[in-house]
């Protein structure tokens, strides 16, 4: 009994750990992102569109999101780990578009959760646009089509 109970555990530990490596043109995003502000809009269902921008400064809290290279993905919030996630990319591809060049649109599943977790955006050499994601407080929660938000980091040196 012993022996099948450790032969399950090896044929399992595989399918469990699955995750992207950050190589090719994914190896953007390792390293340390630093949040710099947030354009949160609400209200807009109601007719009066409530609009604020909101920094460190403003909220008093830092965050830091940090990709390494074996695939894990970590928020920071104040020097905190808060959440650490395994990371498989539903997404990575240049957006294609003119203005943009260089900025990829990535989707990526938290922990292989494609119905719950998810992170998606776009990034650039040194920036990450995103409208937010589980464990960041200021993504916009609220009926669609009402509200939104986008988020900016810059990469650390």
């Amino acid at each position: 009994m012993k022996y099948i109970i450790y032969i399950l555990g090896i044929c399992v530990i595989p399918i469990s750990c699955k995750k992207d490596q950050l190589k090719d043109e994914k190896a953007i995003l390792i390293g340390k992102w630093e949040w710099v502000h947030t354009s949160y809009f609400t209200n807009i269902c109601e007719g009066a569109e409530i609009h604020q921008e909101l920094t460190p400064a403003s909220e008093g809290v830092s965050f830091e999101l940090e990709f390494q290279k074996e695939g894990v993905f970590e928020i920071r919030k104040n020097e905190m780990v808060i959440a650490s996630f395994k990371t498989k990319f539903k997404e990575f591809k240049l957006t294609g578009n003119p203005y943009y060049p260089g900025w990829y649109n990535f989707i990526i599943n938290f922990n292989n959760d494609e119905d719950l977790r998810f992170f998606g955006g776009l990034v650039n050499k040194d920036s990450i646009v995103t409208s937010g994601f589980e464990g960041f407080e200021y993504t916009y929660v609220g009926p669609s089509g009402c509200g939104g938000s986008s988020s900016h980091f810059i990469k650390k040196p």
